[in-house]
């Protein structure tokens, strides 16, 4: 159904926000790959409330019953639906440690600057990256936003 037409694309492309790099993928895939040798990769999900309407747990497909959806203004993280593509990654600590977001600040730039690093190049422009950890991101200035999600497909 979402192939049937390409509005669905067009709409929200302009939502756009990030873009996986190829090799991140890759990443996934064998990093995937190595935890299905050695174990079920579902074994380590979180446990999930049993209020939750699920309808497959490998991957976890959840939702939030209909008898619950009016009963607060905002639904509870618990009873929040889920719908996930891979398992729950369990990180060690070094992983925690290691992990660094990459975050593009080409647009926000007035400026062109010259870099040397290759990978940092994007259609002959220089892009301003920000390498952030996660201790640096949750450091940051915390907002709260009451929007409305749907899980249509």
């Amino acid at each position: 159904q979402h192939f049937a037409s390409d509005l669905p694309m067009q709409l929200m492309e302009k939502m756009l926000i990030g873009t996986l790099h190829p090799t991140d993928q890759d990443k996934i895939d064998e990093y995937m790959e190595k935890l299905t040798e050695k174990r079920d990769p579902y074994d380590d999900e979180p446990i999930r409330s049993p209020l939750l309407k699920v309808h497959g747990d490998t991957p976890m497909n959840a939702e939030v019953p209909s008898d619950l959806l009016g009963s607060e203004y905002i639904t509870p993280v618990d009873t929040f639906y889920i719908r996930h593509h891979h398992p729950v990654p369990l990180l060690s600590e070094e992983d925690v440690e290691g992990f660094r977001l990459d975050v593009d600040l080409t647009l926000l730039s007035k400026e062109t600057t010259t870099s040397t690093n290759k990978d940092n190049e994007k259609d002959g422009n220089q892009k301003h990256l920000a390498k952030l950890s996660l201790a640096q991101i949750k450091s940051l200035p915390k907002v709260e936003v009451t929007t409305t999600l749907q899980c249509s497909g």
